[in-house]
């Protein structure tokens, strides 16, 4: 498993994560099934996710929709505010991994509204490792 963080702003930045990303993934699996989780500041439809996309499968992709939300910034936001996906936290995998379901937790348990454990909603995926 990796996990991962990229950087927001900087598109030739973003490149050249996603491509070192794939190229240590492979270096360090070759052939192993992997996932790679995290922040990618990445929305499904942009360059940088079609370049992931072609060497992992997106784990969220078959079981939800396009206007997921998983960066709130700290509003408890649930619905994409511009009629786009801001879905940037991904879970992505390769090789013999089976996700059965996967779904942004947008749910808040705290016991003081409007107070959130990040500005990120969590990305669970059950996975048959069989």
């Amino acid at each position: 498993m990796f996990n991962c963080h990229l950087e927001y702003e900087f598109e030739a930045t973003q490149l050249n994560s996603v491509e070192l990303l794939a190229a240590k993934t492979q270096e360090c699996a070759d052939g192993l099934p992997l996932f790679v989780v995290g922040d990618f500041n990445l929305a499904p439809g942009s360059a940088h996710y079609a370049a992931l996309a072609r060497v992992f499968s997106d784990g969220y992709a078959p079981h939800g929709d396009d206007t997921a939300v998983t960066f709130h910034n700290w509003t408890g936001r649930t619905v994409a505010a511009r009629d786009r996906s801001e879905r940037i936290d991904h879970v992505w995998h390769r090789g013999s991994l089976k996700v059965a379901d996967c779904r942004v937790l947008t749910d808040n348990p705290s016991t003081q509204p409007g107070v959130y454990p990040s500005d990120h909603w969590p990305v669970l995926c059950d996975v048959d490792l069989r």
